[in-house]
C-alpha cells in the first residue's frame, strides 16, 4: 500500500522518507509503522503528478506561500521546497 509520513521523517528498512513523500509497505509492516503514516489514495496524485490547478489548490490548503510564483514548474519547486523543509523540521 502506499504511504506517506504525517508529521516527522521515519526510517524504515533502512531508508529514510521525509513528511508527505509516498512510499510503499506491505500489510504487515503497515501495522509497525501505522501511528507514523498515512494511506494514500491510489487515485491521490503527487505533486509531480498535478495540474497548474490542482498545485495551486494544494499550496492553498496546506498554506504554502507561492510568493511570486506564476508558473507550473516554479510553484511545484516552492511546494517541493516547503515539503523538504518540514521534513526536515525546518
Amino acid at each position: 500500500m502506499k504511504v506517506q509520513t504525517k508529521r516527522i521523517p521515519i526510517t524504515h528498512n533502512g531508508k529514510t522518507y521525509k513528511v508527505n513523500v509516498p512510499f510503499e509497505v506491505s500489510e504487515s509492516d503497515y501495522e509497525k509503522i501505522k501511528g507514523l503514516v498515512e494511506v494514500i489514495e491510489e487515485d491521490q496524485k503527487t505533486i509531480n503528478e498535478m495540474l497548474l490547478d490542482e498545485l495551486i489548490e494544494y499550496a492553498a490548503k496546506n498554506n504554502i506561500d507561492l510568493g511570486e510564483a506564476t508558473l507550473k514548474d516554479d510553484i511545484k519547486a516552492v511546494i517541493k521546497s516547503h515539503l523538504e523543509g518540514v521534513g526536515n523540521g525546518n
